[in-house]
């Protein structure tokens, strides 16, 4: 068989198939819309000598979990700190996920604990983000 004719039966198999019986729920998805709505995940690797990516775009007021991939640990890096939110994480080999709530718009500037390795919050209005 060849794969148009593949992809032309999927579709109408897909088509045809009762919804009662569709390997997925409905609910579940609404489920899935929901929490994207309403929690943020950014995901970041530590490397030597930089944070990759380092500029992260949120939404205020909306829950962030950040996970923090160390990949390559050093004096430099073993710590991030964002003093704007008073944080100061102690990084450990392997991954982690810090969670904090962005509560105003703007900049929001962390680094490791020495100041070497720079990042950036861009904290935007929720209906910012809607346009």
């Amino acid at each position: 068989m060849s794969m148009p004719v593949t992809i032309t039966m999927f579709a109408i198999a897909f088509i045809f198939w009762p919804t009662e019986s569709w390997p997925f729920d409905r609910t579940e998805i609404t489920k899935i819309s929901q929490d994207v709505m309403n929690e943020q995940t950014i995901s970041m690797d530590v490397l030597k000598k930089s944070f990759s990516p380092n500029k992260f775009t949120l939404r205020k007021g909306v829950p962030v979990k950040w996970v923090i991939n160390v990949r390559e640990l050093n004096e430099c890096n073993e710590a991030i700190v964002i003093p704007q939110y008073g944080l100061e994480i102690k990084l450990q080999p392997g991954e982690q996920i810090i969670e904090f709530t962005p509560t105003e718009s703007g900049m929001v500037p962390w680094s490791c604990w020495m100041g070497m390795i720079p990042g950036t919050f861009i904290v935007i209005d929720d209906d910012e983000s809607k346009r």
